[in-house]
């Protein structure tokens, strides 16, 4: 009897040793594959970025894009920016710190937020947050192994855009008029951005502080992600501390926030730890 049950704990370990091992490696498999698909997007050899003033701007834009962009730069195949933070997953939950590197496409929108949290000695979270080939996508792991969350769907597209354009900050020539942008005056500090991708379109609120700098980011074009599904509410992103970095201008702390019938729920905060650009 001792033998069999010896037996049985054991194929029942080994089971479990192939689960947890197998999951590690189909979600770093997955990671993989992402990357590989961002990195087709780029041309073989590098673009050179070119001012143009003859292009018609709201003012607030134009002086952000004066202030953060040189005459000449040279575009980059992929972008890659390591950061910390922390993340609440509620309103009532504690704050947790998170490490993640982002690697985006400065061509056709894309991009890869691979992240890991800790929230206790006993679990590890993996979070993968995608934007390739017009999908976006979220998937959370328990030891990069059991799935909490897979989200996918037309909202999670339109969401993953949104965060990809608010992001362009890191690499804000993104920001000039394109088949991807087109920007509408709506005040002395603030004008609307419309993105696009394909089919996929979306509208952002931008603001700009005394110092022709994106502070704030708004939208309703993000969808929060809950138990019960999706919830459509104001989602805002905060950017501060902007540093020189290739010519460029941007910010290296940033902060993400809901706004639910007036009531603010910060969920969000990341400092920029290196930013690379690849060409």
């Amino acid at each position: 009897m001792l033998r069999v049950v010896i037996i049985v704990v054991a194929a029942v370990t080994g089971l479990a040793v192939l689960f947890f091992f197998g999951g590690k490696l189909y979600t770093q498999k997955y990671s993989e594959e992402l990357l590989e698909k961002l990195e087709k997007e780029a041309p073989q050899k590098p673009e050179l970025f070119l001012r143009s003033d003859s292009i018609n701007l709201p003012t607030p834009v134009r002086a952000y894009l004066d202030n953060v962009v040189p005459d000449t730069f040279r575009i980059p195949k992929l972008i890659k920016i390591t950061q910390t933070g922390e993340l609440k997953t509620s309103a009532e939950s504690e704050w947790n710190k998170i490490e993640a590197v982002q690697y985006y496409s400065p061509y056709k929108p894309g991009y890869i937020w691979d992240a890991k949290m800790s929230p206790s000695s006993f679990a590890d979270i993996r979070a993968l947050d995608s934007y390739v080939d017009g999908t976006g996508s979220m998937l959370i792991k328990v030891f990069s192994s059991i799935t909490i969350t897979d989200a996918k769907g037309p909202q999670m597209d339109i969401s993953a855009l949104y965060r990809y354009f608010s992001e362009a900050v890191f690499f804000p020539y993104k920001f000039y008029p394109s088949q991807n942008v087109e920007w509408f005056d709506t005040g002395l500090d603030n004008a609307q951005c419309m993105f696009r991708d394909d089919t996929l379109s979306g509208k952002m609120n931008v603001f700009f502080n005394t110092r022709n700098e994106i502070s704030r980011i708004e939208t309703f074009d993000k969808y929060r992600f809950t138990n019960s599904g999706f919830s459509n509410e104001l989602n805002i992103t905060y950017y501060s501390d902007y540093r020189e970095f290739k010519g460029l201008k941007i910010p290296y702390k940033g902060s993400v926030a809901w706004d639910y019938k007036g009531k603010l729920f910060e969920y969000g905060r990341f400092e920029v730890k290196e930013i690379e650009y690849f060409y």
